[in-house]
C-alpha cells in the first residue's frame, strides 16, 4: 500500500531520482484545444508543418484526444513537476494551452510512452534530437507550488479544502490563487443545464412544506457539509435513505428525478442517478466516482435474479457504503469515501435480505426506510398547493427539471467553499446551531438513552442544515420553501424514529406499515363480520392473547406477502416471535358470518406495539 505521509526528505530525494532517470502509464489532457499560428519547422517538429493529430474521442488508454490539434514546436513546451493530492510526484507537459500530467512512476520507468503521448497536445518526438530535447525539459523540470493534481472528486482531503472537483471533471474553486489539474474522467453522469432562479422556483412549488419530498431534497445536499461536520461535536456518517412503494407511485420520480436535479440530469439512460442492476465492484467504485456527492441507485430488486446473491450484494453495499472504506484490490491502495445515499424498491430491504439480529441491528443504524403512506397521494402529504392533485404536480416538476439540472449542487459547493475559506468558524457555528436546533426540535439534544434513534436522526438534522447553510448563503430563497424544519421534522417522527418499545422484527413491522395492507382490529375480543370472499382483503388481524400479549394474526392465504422464508419463520419460533404448536400454523376463530364463528389458520406474531400509520379497519362487513 502507499505511504501517503512521506516527509519532506524522501519526496527531495523521489525529485533528484527522477532529474537522474526521466522515462508513464496513462494521462489526461486537461486543458482547451489552441490553434497553433506558427507551428515551427518541419525539423523541430519531426513531421511536415500541416501535419496534424485529430479526433475528439477517448480512446482506450484513457486519453482525451484535443480536436484538431496543430503541431507545435518543442521549443514551446514548458515541463513543471507538481505535487498531487495523493502526496506522490506529478510532470506537467504545457504546449501552446494543452496540457498532459503524468505520474514520475510513469516518466522515469516508461519514458517511450511518454514522449509517445505527447502527441496529444501536438508534440511529435519522433528523432533523436527532438527527444533529446524533451529530455532536457524534464530533466531541468523544477516544482511549481502554486499547481496541484487532483486524483479524486470531491473536495480537497484537507481541513480547510480550497476546491471540489466535480464528478465530470471540473473544478469549483472560489478563489484564482490556485490552479487544480484534473484527472477525473467525465463519464457522461454530471451534466448541467438551465438557470437556478428557474429551478428553484419551479421545484420548490411542488415540494413546499412536504415532508417527505423536502427531506429527501434536502438530504440530498447533505454531501457538501459533511467536510465541516467534524469541527461541530457531531458525526456526519455514510446513510442511506430508501423509498419503497409499488411502481407507478413517483418513488424513483422523487429520488432520481427531483433529488438527483440538484446534481445532474434527471431520470434516463444518461441522468445522473444509477441502477442497481451492475456488478458488485462497479458498485463499489461508485462510492468513488460519487465522493462527497450524492449517490442514487434505483430499484434494489434489480440488485440480481437470484434471491440470496441478491441478499447478499445489498447488504455488502449498505456495510461498505457506511464504513467509509472499500476493499483494497491487488495492485491498488483502498481509498476512503464519504457519500449520501438514496435508493428505491418495491419492497423494504429489510424484507429482501435474510437477516439475523446482527443484520438487523446493522441496518438500524444505517438505513432509514420510507414506504408509501397513501398511493392516491403518492408521499406527498397533501396536494401541492397550486395543483389539481399529485400527478399535475409531477409533470410540473418534470417540465421544470427536463431543462434545468445540475445547476443547484454546483452553487452551493461554490458558495459553501467562499464561506469556508472566508470565515470558517462561522460555516461551523452556523452547521451546530442548526443541528442543535433540530435536535431541540424533536426532544432529543440532551442525555438521550436510545443511542439508534440518536444516529438515525443526525441525517434528519443535517438535512435542515444544509437547508439553512443554503439559505444564509444565498444559494436558496427561504421564501420560496415554506417551513423546512417542521416537514423534516414531521418525516423523522413518521418514518425516521425507531423506539425501541416498537421496533419489533423489521419484517413484521414492515408488513404492518404497509399501506396496502388492511388489518381488522379485534382486540376488544369481538368477532369481526368478514365474508368469505373478503378474505383476500385482509392482511391480517390484531387480537390480545389469553395471557395479554398483543399479536397479528396472518392468514395462512396471504402468507406469501410476509415474504419471510420458512427457515426465518423457524428461527422466530424459536426466538418465541411465532406463536404455534407442533407446526408453524395455529387455528383461530377471530370472525364470524352473521351469527356463525368461523375458524381460520393463521401465523400469529407476537408484536410489541402496532407502528404508527398502521391502516386498521373494525367492521370489513360495513366498508
Amino acid at each position: 500500500m502507499k505511504d501517503s505521509k512521506k516527509s519532506h526528505a524522501e519526496r527531495s530525494n523521489l525529485l533528484k531520482e527522477v532529474r537522474k532517470t526521466g522515462g508513464g502509464d496513462k494521462g489526461l489532457p486537461t486543458a482547451r484545444d489552441h490553434n497553433v499560428a506558427d507551428v515551427g519547422t518541419a525539423d523541430k517538429l519531426g513531421l511536415a508543418p500541416s501535419s496534424t493529430v485529430k479526433g475528439n474521442r477517448a480512446d482506450n488508454d484513457g486519453v482525451r484526444r484535443p480536436q484538431s490539434a496543430e503541431l507545435v514546436a518543442v521549443s514551446d513546451l514548458n515541463v513543471s513537476i507538481l505535487t498531487g493530492d495523493d502526496k506522490d510526484i506529478y510532470y506537467l507537459f504545457e504546449a501552446r494551452g494543452r496540457t498532459i500530467v503524468k505520474p514520475s512512476k510513469e516518466v522515469i520507468e516508461k519514458r517511450l510512452q511518454v514522449l509517445a503521448d505527447l502527441r496529444h497536445i501536438g508534440i511529435m518526438a519522433t528523432s533523436r534530437n527532438i527527444k533529446a530535447e524533451i529530455g532536457g525539459s524534464i530533466d531541468k523540470a523544477t516544482l511549481d507550488p502554486s499547481i496541484i493534481v487532483a486524483t479524486r472528486v470531491g473536495f480537497e482531503k484537507v481541513p480547510s479544502p480550497r476546491y471540489f472537483v466535480y464528478g465530470d471533471g471540473n473544478v469549483i474553486a472560489p478563489y484564482a490563487d490556485l490552479r487544480v489539474i484534473p484527472l477525473t474522467e467525465d463519464k457522461g453522469h454530471f451534466m448541467s443545464a438551465g438557470d437556478l432562479r428557474t429551478y428553484e422556483e419551479g421545484l420548490a412549488k411542488v415540494l413546499r412544506n412536504q415532508s417527505v419530498p423536502t427531506t429527501l431534497f434536502f438530504f440530498g445536499l447533505m454531501s457538501v457539509l459533511k467536510p465541516f461536520v467534524a469541527g461541530t461535536g457531531y458525526k456526519a456518517e455514510n446513510m442511506m435513505f430508501e423509498l419503497v412503494g409499488p411502481t407507478t407511485t413517483y418513488k424513483s420520480a422523487l429520488t432520481c428525478t427531483l433529488a438527483g436535479s440538484a446534481w445532474g440530469k434527471g431520470h434516463s439512460g444518461d441522468g445522473y442517478a444509477r441502477s442497481w442492476n451492475m456488478s458488485d465492484q462497479k458498485i463499489e467504485d461508485l462510492f468513488l466516482e460519487y465522493d462527497d456527492h450524492l449517490l442514487i441507485l434505483d430499484e434494489a430488486t434489480l440488485a440480481d435474479t437470484d434471491e440470496k446473491k441478491r441478499a447478499v450484494k445489498i447488504l455488502n453495499t449498505v456495510h461498505r457504503m457506511s464504513s467509509g472504506q472499500g476493499r483494497a484490490r491487488s495492485g491498488m491502495d483502498a481509498h476512503s469515501h464519504s457519500v449520501t445515499m438514496l435508493s428505491t424498491s418495491n419492497q423494504p430491504m429489510r424484507q429482501i435480505l435474510f437477516e439475523t439480529e446482527e443484520v438487523r441491528r446493522a441496518l438500524e443504524v444505517r438505513l432509514v426506510s420510507f414506504q408509501l403512506p397513501n398511493e392516491a397521494r403518492s408521499f406527498f402529504d397533501t396536494v401541492p398547493e397550486g395543483f389539481s392533485n399529485v400527478d399535475d404536480a409531477m409533470r410540473h416538476a418534470f417540465i421544470i427539471t427536463g431543462s434545468n439540472y445540475g445547476v443547484l449542487a454546483r452553487e452551493y459547493i461554490r458558495n459553501v467553499l467562499k464561506l469556508s475559506m472566508r470565515d470558517g468558524s462561522k460555516l461551523t457555528t452556523l452547521i451546530q446551531r442548526s443541528i442543535s436546533k433540530f435536535l431541540r426540535t424533536v426532544g432529543m439534544d440532551v442525555g438521550d438513552t436510545d443511542a439508534v434513534s440518536y444516529r438515525r436522526v443526525q441525517p434528519f438534522a443535517l438535512a435542515y442544515a444544509a437547508a439553512v447553510v443554503a439559505f444564509k448563503t444565498g444559494t436558496l430563497e427561504k421564501e420560496q420553501w415554506g417551513r423546512v424544519k417542521k416537514s423534516i421534522r414531521r418525516a423523522w417522527i413518521t418514518y425516521g424514529h425507531t423506539k425501541p418499545s416498537i421496533a419489533g422484527d423489521p419484517r413484521i413491522v414492515s408488513y404492518l406499515s404497509a399501506a396496502s395492507n388492511r388489518f381488522v382490529d379485534v382486540r376488544d375480543g369481538k368477532k369481526a363480520w368478514i365474508h368469505q370472499d373478503k378474505l383476500e382483503q385482509v392482511a391480517g388481524y390484531l387480537f390480545t392473547a389469553k395471557d395479554k400479549a398483543l399479536c397479528l394474526a396472518v392468514p395462512a392465504i396471504a402468507r406469501h406477502n410476509l415474504n419471510i422464508p420458512t427457515a426465518a419463520l423457524k428461527k422466530l419460533k424459536r426466538d418465541g416471535i411465532l406463536r404455534s404448536g407442533k407446526n408453524l400454523q395455529s387455528k383461530l376463530i377471530l370472525r364470524r358470518v352473521g351469527e356463525k364463528e368461523i375458524r381460520d389458520t393463521f401465523y400469529v406474531f407476537k408484536i410489541p406495539a402496532i407502528p404508527t400509520g398502521t391502516n386498521l379497519v373494525r367492521d370489513p362487513k360495513n366498508e
